[in-house]
């Protein structure tokens, strides 16, 4: 069974090959409200910074859920090579998810093919 930390990496490769390098991290924090560690899921692309003339990695989206991530890296593979992309329905964190990807296509535009 494949996991959901190597279906990111198999989106990063296609998206690489479509010429949109995407950056994975991740990073933990101690919440004492849950009493437990949280692990952030971080995406990054580099983008041209003018004034320092030269590149630097911009953060895309972060989310405590993975799935949440593995999502959005769907939604950009499908945006670039222009598919439909699929609803969401009733997954959870639906609406914020949405909200990002609203965000996300109203700072980019999309790529020459």
């Amino acid at each position: 069974m494949v996991s959901n930390r190597q279906k990111i990496g198999k989106l990063q490769y296609a998206l690489d090959r479509l010429g949109y390098t995407v950056f994975y991290s991740t990073h933990q924090f101690r919440s004492d409200t849950q009493n437990r560690l949280i692990t952030m899921h971080k995406l990054e692309h580099r983008v041209w910074d003018p004034k320092k003339e030269r590149f630097r990695n911009e953060e895309i989206f972060s989310s405590a859920s993975q799935i949440q991530v593995l999502l959005f890296l769907r939604n950009i593979l499908f945006w670039l090579e222009g598919k439909d992309i699929p609803p969401l329905n009733n997954t959870k964190g639906a609406a914020v998810l949405e909200m990002k990807w609203k965000e996300f296509l109203s700072k980019n535009e999309k790529p020459p093919q």
